[in-house]
């Protein structure tokens, strides 16, 4: 069982009721890993991704993406389109995957990933998703419109497995969590104005 010190945003310890939200989605992607032997590369990306921890949705979803890949490895090989992919993640890529030559976002690096993200994802979806007049500068993914469908055909550039597909997606949401997780919990002192005084170092 997990103490509440077990799960950390950046250096903030997360309360009781959020540790337990996580564990159960901890729990979830454990039953979702033990239906079927995962393929060895797969094991390897659950691992990594996992260990970006403190967020239960980005839990939850890694399960949604095991299952995906069981779904999906019969038409392995096809990697996510390159156009408009995050800068962060090609060097990745052609750094051979390597998690250990990954270090953390700074802030000026978290700003590209997110706008690249964001322009990338809205190029993988189906057409049938981008509403008229649709606004790609708000970064706003709750206007693509929901579909229905039970046919892979109709989201050609996101049926996507193994390590060039939609794991990228994961792997620049992992990223970010970490980045983004890590950066709100910086203090900063800002400099004192024209016209003000410095902050008096007595006590």
């Amino acid at each position: 069982m997990l103490t509440p010190h077990a799960y950390t945003r950046g250096e903030k310890v997360l309360n009781d009721d959020e540790v337990r939200e996580l564990e159960a989605k901890n729990d979830e992607l454990k039953r979702v890993i033990a239906l079927e032997p995962l393929p060895g590369w797969l094991q390897k990306a659950v691992s990594y991704l996992r260990a970006y921890k403190g967020h239960a949705g980005y839990l939850g979803a890694i399960a949604e993406l095991v299952n995906f890949e069981r779904h999906v490895k019969r038409n392995p090989g096809k990697p996510l389109p390159a156009t408009s992919r995050p800068s962060i993640l090609s060097m990745y890529i052609r750094g051979g995957r390597d998690p250990e030559k990954h270090t953390k976002l700074m802030v000026d690096e978290l700003d590209q990933l997110h706008n690249e993200l964001f322009s990338w994802w809205f190029v993988l979806q189906p057409k049938s998703r981008i509403p008229l007049n649709f606004d790609e500068s708000l970064q706003d993914c709750s206007l693509l419109l929901r579909i229905s469908t039970t046919s892979h055909q109709d989201w050609p550039d996101l049926y996507r497995g193994s390590t060039n597909g939609v794991y990228g997606v994961f792997i620049c949401l992992g990223w970010w969590l970490e980045a983004d997780c890590t950066l709100k919990t910086m203090v900063t002192v800002p400099a004192p104005g024209l016209g003000e005084k410095p902050p008096s170092r007595r006590r």
